[in-house]
């Protein structure tokens, strides 16, 4: 008699860059993420929001993944071209905002992003206010920022966005 074995559906979550998918391993770490399908984590390494979404539907059409979520930076406005690839392998967006990865992480920390601001000045405060290394590159570097929201109790909507859409977590 064949073994039936379950078959697990596959995510795929691509970052922007290296620090975005830092920060949502320090999510899934921290608010003790388990899904119902396999999560791999890609980093597009920066660019264009085209070149990010193109990344991303090679990477999902190559390795045949089910879901594909790409966390992207909002500073660049989306051309024709960028919106076409995304609804055409309906991929999920979600936006870092204000700005940037950092613009987001600055607002959760009750740092205020200044209206005018760029990804380069929220990226200078964030290493200011948090004396951060560059990128935020390593985990225990956004653990005390989650944690913190975690014994709040405080929800923002990027990060319940985040835990919905990419770990499948209810928040109340």
């Amino acid at each position: 008699m064949a073994i039936k074995r379950k078959i697990k559906r596959t995510h795929l979550v691509v970052g922007e860059g290296p620090a975005e998918l830092t920060m949502l391993r320090a999510i899934q770490s921290i608010y003790k993420c388990s899904t119902s399908y396999k999560i791999k984590f890609e980093s597009a390494n920066g660019g264009s929001p085209v070149d990010i979404v193109k990344y991303a539907k090679n990477v999902m059409k190559y390795h045949s993944y089910d879901i594909c979520t790409v966390l992207i930076d909002s500073d660049i406005a989306f051309c024709n071209a960028t919106i076409k690839i995304i609804n055409e392998n309906n991929l999920n967006i979600i936006k870092s905002e204000p700005i940037c990865l950092e613009g987001f992480l600055l607002q959760l920390m009750n740092v205020k992003v200044v209206a005018g601001w760029d990804a380069t000045k929220c990226k200078a405060s964030i290493e200011k206010n948090y004396k951060a290394p560059y990128k935020f590159r390593d985990i225990k570097y956004y653990e005390p920022i989650f944690q913190k929201l975690k014994m709040d109790g405080h929800m923002h909507d990027i990060l319940e966005r985040i835990l919905i859409e990419v770990f499948e977590q209810k928040t109340e």
